[in-house]
Formats: structure tokens, C-alpha cells, sequence
């Protein structure tokens, strides 16, 4: 199962609840984040791994607390299989 893993600017981390059986499908958590109609037609668009990280980093900055970095993860084996960061990312202060 895959889930978007967060690194905050104060050294934590969070993996969120939302777990889908292909990476791809993590839109699913951006359900009551966006626009509806907006949102409905992620379900016919083909998104590339980065489009969805991409789109992921600009949704989650009004909810989730301050982050340089989040990871789509297989939650099973902690496998990272994408990512986006900001380019001043430090993770050598991670607790994580």
C-alpha cells in the first residue's frame, strides 16, 4: 500500500492515512482539498508520478504544518518510490 510521507522544517515527520494499492491513485487523498470538479477530473487524467508530487506540494501547504519534503512511500516495506523537495532541504535534522 503507498502513502504520502511528510518532512516538516522542524525536524518530524508524518505518513498520512489515506493508503491506495498503486501509487498513481494517491489523488484519492486529496479528496475535500480542492475544488469538486477539479478533483473528479483527476479521475480520467493519466498523471505522471511528479505531476501528483507536484500538485501534492501546493494542496497539503494550506493544511499541513511547514515541509521541505514529501515522499510516496510503500507503507509495507518503507520503500521510498517518489519524491519532491525544496531545494534548500536539510534532512540531515530529521527525528524521522
Amino acid at each position: 500500500m503507498y502513502k504520502f510521507k511528510f518532512f516538516y522544517k522542524d525536524g518530524t515527520c508524518k505518513i498520512r492515512n489515506v493508503s491506495v494499492s498503486k501509487p498513481e491513485l494517491l489523488y484519492y487523498d486529496f479528496d475535500g482539498l480542492m475544488d469538486w470538479d477539479e478533483y473528479y477530473k483527476l479521475f480520467d487524467k493519466k498523471m505522471t508520478l511528479k505531476e501528483l508530487l507536484n500538485l501534492a506540494y501546493e494542496i497539503y501547504k494550506s493544511i499541513e504544518k511547514p515541509y521541505y519534503r514529501i515522499e510516496i512511500i510503500n507503507d509495507v516495506t518503507n520503500e521510498i518510490v517518489d519524491y519532491i523537495d525544496e531545494s534548500k532541504a536539510n534532512p540531515k535534522k530529521d527525528k524521522c
